[in-house]
Order: C-alpha cells, then structure tokens, then sequence
C-alpha cells in the first residue's frame, strides 16, 4: 500500500500508456431527457468487452499504486460511479458481480436513500439514491464507496467554512456506515481548485477524481485523477476510444468536456432553488 503522506511525486503514465479510468452516472433503461445515463443492456456489452479483452479492474488505491509504481504490465481499468443512484444496485451490480469486476460508488450523503431533488431533472423526472442498506450490501461484496459531498454542490463557489462542512460531513457519515476509512471524493461536476484539495488533505483525504485536470500543477496528482463520462450515446467505438484503443481519443476527450460544461446547468437551477 503506497503512504500517500511521503513527500515523493506520483508519476502519472503518460496519455499512451494510462489506465483509463472511467465515470458512469445512471445505469436504467428508463428515459429521461438528461444524456448521462446507459441502459443496462449498453452497460453489460461494455463489461463483455472488457472481459473478452483480458481487462481486469481496479480500485483507486491499487490504481495509484501502479501509478507509482510505473508497471502496468497488462490491461487495467478503474470503473466508477457518480451520484449513487438506485439505478446501480438494480441494474450495475448484478452485472459487475457477473463479469467479476469492481467499482467505486461516489456517495452524495444528504441523500442517501431520497430523491434527486438536487438536480436540474428536465421534465420533471427525479430519481432515488442508494440506500444505506444497499450500500452496505455492495460494500459487503467488493464495490468501494467515496464522498461525493454532502449535498453536490460546486465547491468552487463556496466559503472555505462551508467546503470543509460538505467534505467532512459526507466523509464523516460514510465512515460511520461502512465502518472503514473513505479516502476518495469526486468533486460534483468535475470542478476543484487549490482551497477545495487543501481542506480535503487536511479532513483526511487521500486522492480525488476530476473531469479534466486543472492547469495549476501545484495541485497534487492523486487529488485531480482524470476520468471520462460514459454516456447513453456512445457507441462501441467511443467506448473503445475512451480506452485508448483507437485514434478518435483526442477527438472523444474535447467531446466529453464540452458535455462536462453544460453540467453547469445544474448549478444554475441550484441557485434558483435558493
């Protein structure tokens, strides 16, 4: 287990050599207006292929650990999940049990077991989240949870104070419902700065995973973990580009941040609501 505490750099590999590290939201064949889900049907042709192709997952520690470590040897890739919709304990994890593959769930805690009604829910559509039972049940096979705040708002408009509340609030929650340390935080809607990783080192934090890494390289590598959105719309090819298995990447990564951008219509209907 690497010591995220030592002053040492983490190696990244470079964009040829990574281990793709992907984002899923909803996984539900139901409809709804919002691009961000898959149907289920899409999830598990996604899984065939990864395991027809030898791929074998990770969890972020061991992913950083590799990272160190600068060996891949074979291929790698980290499967996670934003938001912790119900749609995952119905649909995703019967299929990752199925192909034998693990995955992150990144937990919004204030609603645990309640409906979205943080989001923007075009047409007027909500959906439930995990509840803690399910949670503890895909804990108690294999799927590692992290913080995805207390209530997902975009940390880079808050006070410091109110920074350090969604962080250790969720962290905190989390900790007491798994009865072990949650190290990760996905920052909602891909969005960090300088202030936001210097609380989440100081609460205890060990790494987080970001959209598109931020220019300022001051910020420590395991705290801006670049991952790329799977979507209702991609097809088998953009799946493989998201791996790296093709020449369409560099054209799927200005996709996927021109989709990251008008995420922010969600914090705009936030702040309406206040």
């Amino acid at each position: 287990m690497v010591n995220y505490n030592k002053k040492r750099i983490l190696q990244i590999p470079s964009k040829s050599k990574s281990i793709p590290v992907l984002v899923y939201h909803k996984v539900d064949p139901r409809w709804e207006w919002g691009g961000t889900r898959i149907t289920p049907k899409k999830f598990e042709q996604q899984l065939a292929y990864l395991k027809a192709r030898d791929y074998c997952t990770l969890s972020l520690p061991d992913y950083l650990n590799k990272c160190h470590s600068g060996k891949i040897g074979r291929n790698y890739v980290v499967l996670s999940f934003d938001d912790s919709y119900e749609s995952i304990y119905h649909y995703a994890f019967p299929l990752l049990k199925k192909y034998d593959f693990t995955a992150t769930v990144f937990v919004i805690t204030d609603f645990i077991g309640r409906e979205n009604t943080w989001d923007a829910n075009l047409g007027g559509r909500t959906f439930k989240h995990l509840s803690a039972y399910q949670i503890l049940e895909m804990s108690n096979h294999g799927i590692q949870f992290g913080s995805h705040t207390a209530s997902h708002p975009c940390l880079t408009l808050l006070s410091r104070e109110v920074i350090q509340k969604e962080l250790k609030d969720s962290k905190h929650i989390l900790e007491s419902l798994l009865n072990r340390t949650v190290d990760f935080i996905s920052y909602p809607f891909g969005r960090t700065d300088t202030r936001v990783i210097k609380t989440a080192r100081r609460i205890g934090y060990k790494g987080g995973v970001i959209f598109k890494s931020p220019k300022k390289r001051s910020i420590p590598p395991e705290f801006r973990i670049e991952r790329q959105g799977v979507y209702l719309l991609d097809n088998l090819t953009l799946f493989k580009a998201k791996l790296g298995e093709n020449t369409l990447n560099h054209i799927e990564q200005k996709r996927l941040k021109l989709i990251n951008f008008f995420s922010l219509g969600t914090v705009i209907v936030q702040g309406l609501k206040k």
